[in-house]
């Protein structure tokens, strides 16, 4: 799940808040923002994202600052840090790499938080 952005800048805002909720505990989902200067030179910044037993049919909010997004290993050394006045992109990845999980998961009010 994915939502492709026109160049946005962030940088009033500290980071994202969202709920999430599920019918089966397990796995990770990430929650990928990606910067660059344009749609042919997207750069990764995630936050892995456990899908525990909390979350089961009770809704969970979720607070991710802007620092807490972090270059993935596959693409890089972990040097970059993400800018918030260059996102792109925003997306959600289910499972990548693990045991596979069956369930639903339920995602709601994704919103910003406030400048600190």
């Amino acid at each position: 799940c994915s939502s492709d952005l026109a160049h946005q800048d962030w940088r009033n805002r500290s980071g994202l808040e969202l709920w999430l909720r599920t019918d089966h505990p397990g796995g990770t989902v990430a929650v990928v923002l990606y910067n660059g200067a344009s749609s042919d030179a997207l750069k990764p910044f995630e936050r892995l994202l456990p899908i525990d037993p909390s979350m089961v049919r009770t809704w969970k909010k979720v607070t991710i600052p802007w620092p807490e997004f972090v270059q993935p290993s596959w693409d890089g050394d972990g040097s970059t840090k993400f800018d918030p006045g260059r996102v792109l992109g925003l997306a959600l990845a289910f499972g990548a790499g693990e045991t596979k999980v069956e369930g639903r998961l339920w995602v709601d009010d994704i919103r910003f938080l406030p400048a600190r």
